[in-house]
């Protein structure tokens, strides 16, 4: 078997139950939908995922393994065909290809973007946007690894983008800084990933009661992406062990979550991500790195019980804390004394290393029916505020602190 497929199956076998949000959601194309792992399927071979409509899709173990194995060749492929570059098959017709020559069956395609999800979430994959040397623009998936060959001026290689610059710290720049593929054999032209971003999606909203998940997205020109993380596929365990514990109502904490688990794999480090409801122990770890939202100016009550559950252990380790709210798409003095105040909650209890600050995500269709109509009247903005190069620099600053006190 295949090393790569069956670490995703043991994957899928820890988060059996789990409810996860589509990483696609960052095309801003409205598919920031939730589903549950609901059965992984040791038995059948099939994997049984529930869909937010109740709808149930059930995905064939050799089908994602061949999805993997694509990958693992290609390095980088569109997700969906590309209408106008007959040069380059995307994941869907390769499937499509692959499933019609073995059992002679129809792919249903719908599934697909659903394998290619779980390999994004896994960390084998990252999704961003592409282009082929014709300047055709897609969705993509990229393998991840953490070492690439570097591109000449003779190679027809994949090259990630750069990074945008920051003003705040150039250290981040250097940390995201792009790493290059191979070519895509099935084009001509070379595959140039532009503006690609890290897998994760929605958030939570700060003094509101809202739904993580929004359908509405902000116009291109206000989201800002991040270079795909290259996931090292090595671990070092002298670097001991990180935990990132989110809360969280509709999904959206626990995507930053794992987006900030892109980081310290980068450099091997053993990293789980689990929701608080569902960690006993703690003792383990060496890095606890605490996730939640805020509505209506409070954390929830779940983050603050877990930490005074487990603060006689916590103050013998490394924590940090971060914070998602609606408020700070604006992040001015007062939001951020604001936020300050609500996270002392937690800095009463225990040290932090710090705490991050990230800008949430709004759904109107999820809003308390009086506050629906403030949307109706624009007195409020909906969409995805958040900012994915923050919450990466925020997340490799806590690997570097962390690794400049374990090392």
């Amino acid at each position: 078997m295949n090393t790569n497929f069956k670490n995703l199956l043991d994957f899928v076998s820890e988060n059996e139950g789990q409810i996860f949000s589509s990483p696609r959601a960052l095309f801003g194309k409205g598919e920031e939908e939730l589903f549950t792992i609901e059965n992984a399927g040791s038995e059948t071979e099939e994997i049984s995922l529930k869909l937010e409509n109740n709808q149930k899709i059930v995905i064939k173990y050799r089908l994602i393994e061949e999805a993997v194995l694509l990958l693992e060749d290609k390095e980088i492929l569109p997700i969906y065909p590309v209408k106008s570059s007959d040069n380059i098959l995307s994941a869907e017709e390769h499937l499509k290809i692959w499933q019609s020559g073995t059992d002679n069956t129809i792919l249903n395609i719908k599934i697909v973007p659903y394998i290619l999800d779980l390999i994004v979430l896994f960390g084998f994959g990252a999704y961003g946007w592409a282009k082929s040397g014709t300047g055709d623009k897609f969705a993509a998936i990229a393998i991840a690894e953490k070492k690439h060959k570097k591109q000449t001026a003779n190679d027809e290689n994949i090259k990630t983008a750069e990074p945008k610059e920051s003003d705040d710290s150039n250290d981040s720049n250097k940390q995201n800084e792009p790493k290059e593929t191979k070519d895509s054999k099935d084009s001509k032209e070379p595959i140039e990933p532009e503006d690609a971003v890290k897998n994760n999606d929605p958030d939570e909203h700060g003094g509101h009661e809202n739904d993580d998940d929004a359908k509405g997205t902000p116009d291109n020109e206000k989201k800002q992406n991040i270079p795909v993380r290259y996931v090292s596929q090595s671990i070092n365990k002298d670097l001991g062990h990180v935990l990132i514990a989110y809360s969280t109502k509709h999904g959206s904490t626990a995507d930053i979550a794992w987006s900030i688990k892109n980081s310290f794999l980068d450099e091997g480090i053993i990293t789980d991500v689990k929701r608080i409801q569902d960690i006993d122990d703690v003792r383990k770890y060496n890095l606890v790195i605490i996730g939640t939202p805020v509505y209506d100016n409070k954390l929830l009550p779940e983050t603050v019980e877990f930490v005074r559950l487990h603060r006689n252990w916590l103050l013998k380790r490394m924590t940090a804390l971060f914070i998602v709210g609606i408020s700070l798409k604006e992040k001015n003095d007062e939001n951020i004394l604001n936020m300050s105040r609500i996270s002392d909650e937690i800095g009463k209890l225990i040290d932090l290393l710090d705490v991050g600050m990230f800008a949430g995500k709004i759904s109107p269709e999820n809003l308390p029916f009086r506050k629906r109509l403030n949307k109706i009247f624009n007195k409020e903005a909906t969409g995805d505020f958040r900012n994915w190069q923050d919450i990466g620099e925020w997340a490799d600053k806590m690997k570097k602190l962390y690794l400049s006190k374990i090392i």
